[in-house]
């Protein structure tokens, strides 16, 4: 990978928790970097996270919901929650972020089972997301508050993972997005 004018080597590792230091690295001071404070949303806890590290320090991030259950009309479909997709200012639109999620997808596999990811995000990645193989559910999403029930206010993108597509109609989470 090439940071500045020198070529730096990369690692991937999974973890359990972020190490602030690390989160620190990813913000480099940015107060609200993923521009969602203002929808004043409780999120779900995520089961692992991916971080590529580049010359020693965090310069990509990925959270990774490994199975919940969500209902698309009278369907039940397995997903895998992507959340938190991140990359350092200084790194960004080098494609870290799209080599870390495919990295994330594939090393869950096994462990998740499912035939779909998803994810919400702001309506400007929408075509990031595209071209990284993801397309937009066009209908409702609900997702769970402390208020109840309310519908998403941010996109949801899904990702075949096997050769299945996904059914039409309103998303239900059954929990809080990720």
């Amino acid at each position: 990978m090439l940071q500045g004018d020198s070529l730096v080597a990369t690692e991937i590792l999974e973890l359990a928790e972020v190490p602030v230091a690390d989160w620190h690295a990813l913000f480099a001071g940015e107060m609200d970097p993923f521009e969602i404070e203002h929808l004043h949303l409780i999120w779900r806890p995520k089961d692992t996270h991916f971080v590529l590290y580049s010359g020693g320090r965090a310069a990509s991030h990925v959270s990774v919901l490994l199975r919940h259950m969500v209902r698309v009309g009278s369907d039940q479909i397995a997903v895998t929650g992507v959340a938190g997709v991140t990359t350092r200012p200084d790194l960004r639109r080098r494609g870290l972020a799209g080599r870390l999620l495919r990295h994330a997808l594939w090393a869950t596999r096994s462990r998740a089972e499912t035939s779909f990811a998803l994810l919400f995000c702001l309506p400007k990645l929408v075509a990031l997301y595209r071209s990284l193989g993801w397309q937009e559910i066009v209908s409702a999403a609900h997702v769970e508050q402390p208020s109840g029930v309310i519908e998403a206010p941010l996109r949801t993108m899904v990702l075949a993972l096997r050769a299945e597509e996904w059914p039409a109609g309103p998303l239900w989470l059954n929990s809080p997005p990720w």
